[in-house]
This record gives structure tokens, C-alpha cells and sequence, in this order.
């Protein structure tokens, strides 16, 4: 089968590499050039001032500033913070200047900003919670103002607010805070009252009766229940384990006594006004 190829070059003669013929390029237009140029400039000065009017127009001005709920954020605080972007752009406005001013708030742990055109944002507030009442040596123990946030942070409960029926936290010591803004746990405590205050919600040990106190001590915490006093000894870990193993066993344990929970796999306790009575080693429960 024959095979053809046409191949179009150019015209060569003479000696080898000698050019004689080569297609001339075509000249582009004046009038053209100048409309392209002047379409150019006209697009960027509509740009321009596009933005311009964006940026300027009392349209795009922030009249209104939505907050989500909140509970323990002072309003007063809100609103003078609030009050300070009304009639800002609302494209100028930026989520992060909105950040670094609500962030300084003691009780807010995060936000979402929404903006909605022409001229509202909504702020969604995400708060941190009081997890227990601190008493401190320094200590009225009538008032209970200072609250453990659930990082750590140590810090008076609003004043807008009742103060809520918290279990009350005895024997640590806050310390000040390394960044200076009030006053913290020191950590290994912080941290363990509040994965304790996580496993009592956990178990629903407050439906057995509300906690009184959290008293921490060398050998870790104890906890006082309101009802009967009774006394539990949970250690300094594995929280959630052995306050399951006391609800198990509470029905047989009578009111009022201590109960060991700090051995795996055990229950152990006296008997109320064991102190009292002539020493007998304690009763388990497996």
C-alpha cells in the first residue's frame, strides 16, 4: 500500500540554509490596539469604582449586630462592644478584629460570624461553663464567687446571675495565671476535678443524691454527697469506674458511710460513726 505524505515548506534555493522567501507578518492595527487599551482602562475604572462604592456607601454601613443566646456573658459587655461597629462596612469588618474583641470576654470560648447583606451580622457565641465552686484559704465560705471554668481558669461567677448549686471544691490552692488575666489551678488538679466533674455527669450520680463538696487531699478526692453525708473516696483516676461501681453497690451501703472505691474491683466502707465505735476493719462489696 502506498503511502503519501505532502509536506508544504518553505521555497529554498541556492546553497543549503539560505532563506530566500518567508511569509511577511501581519501588521496590526492602530485602531485596534487603542480599543483594546481603552477597553482595558475603562474596565479597571468600573472596578475601581465598584469598589470604591462597596467600601463607601452608607448601603453596606452596619446598622444592625445580632448576638445568638448566651447565658453567663455580661450584657453591658455585649453591647459596648456591639455599639462600637454600628455604622462600620460591613465588608471591613472583619471576622478577625470580631474574634480578638469578643475573645477578651472571660466566659467566651469561641464564636461564628454571619454576615447577611446589606447591613447585618450575627455573632453565634459558644460560652465555657462553671464547673465547680472554688474555696479558697482567702475565702469567704458563705460565698461561694469563684467558679472553676472548664479549662482550668479560675475566676468569679457573674454577678448578673444567681450562683448556681455547684459542688464546692476544697484544699487546691489557685495560683495566678501565666498570661496575668486572673487566676488558675495549678494544672495536675485542674485537670483531674475536671475529669471527675465529667464522670459524675457521666454515671448521673447526682440523681443518687446531689454532690456537697470536692475535697481534695495527698491521696486524691473525696466526695460528699448531700444525702446522708455519705463519704466516697475516689482516688486520683478512673473516675467513671469507680463511681459505676458504687451505684452498683450503693442499695446495700447505708448513709452516711465512707466508701473506698480506689481498689479495683471493690467496695469498701465503714459504717457511719465508725469513729465512734470500737475499730472493725471495713466491709466490702464485690
Amino acid at each position: 500500500m502506498n503511502r503519501r505524505a505532502l509536506t508544504i515548506g518553505e521555497l529554498r534555493t541556492g546553497p543549503v540554509g539560505t532563506r530566500l522567501a518567508s511569509r511577511r507578518p501581519r501588521r496590526r492595527s492602530p485602531l485596534r490596539m487603542w480599543g483594546r487599551f481603552a477597553a482595558g482602562l475603562l474596565l479597571l475604572t468600573a472596578a475601581g469604582w465598584f469598589g470604591h462604592w462597596l467600601l463607601r456607601s452608607p448601603t453596606f454601613a452596619v446598622d444592625q449586630v445580632v448576638s445568638g443566646g448566651y447565658r453567663y456573658t455580661c450584657e453591658a459587655d455585649l453591647e459596648r462592644i456591639f455599639g462600637a461597629w454600628l455604622g462600620r462596612n460591613i465588608f471591613t469588618l472583619s471576622g478577625k478584629e470580631i474574634a480578638s474583641e469578643l475573645i477578651t470576654l472571660p466566659w467566651i470560648r469561641d464564636l461564628r460570624v454571619r454576615r447577611r447583606l446589606p447591613s447585618r451580622v450575627t455573632v453565634e457565641l459558644v460560652e465555657w461553663r462553671p464547673v465547680a465552686a472554688v474555696v479558697t484559704t482567702a475565702s469567704d465560705p458563705q460565698r461561694q464567687d469563684l467558679v472553676l471554668r472548664e479549662d482550668g481558669r479560675v475566676l468569679p461567677f457573674p454577678n448578673h446571675l444567681d450562683r448556681p448549686g455547684l459542688p464546692v471544691l476544697i484544699g487546691v490552692e489557685p495560683q495566678d495565671a501565666r498570661d496575668g488575666l486572673g487566676q488558675v489551678l495549678p494544672k495536675p488538679w485542674a485537670t483531674a476535678t475536671i475529669e471527675l466533674m465529667a464522670a459524675i455527669e457521666a454515671v448521673g450520680l447526682e440523681v443518687a443524691g446531689p454532690v456537697d463538696f470536692l475535697v481534695a487531699g495527698p491521696s486524691g478526692f473525696a466526695i460528699v454527697m448531700q444525702t446522708g453525708r455519705t463519704r466516697l473516696l475516689v482516688g486520683k483516676e478512673d473516675f467513671t469506674a469507680r463511681l459505676e461501681r458504687y451505684l452498683t453497690a450503693r442499695g446495700r451501703i447505708p448513709g452516711g458511710a465512707e466508701v473506698d472505691l480506689r481498689f479495683r474491683g471493690r467496695v469498701s466502707y465503714h459504717e457511719p460513726n465508725a469513729a465512734a465505735a470500737p475499730a472493725s476493719p471495713p466491709k466490702e462489696r464485690t
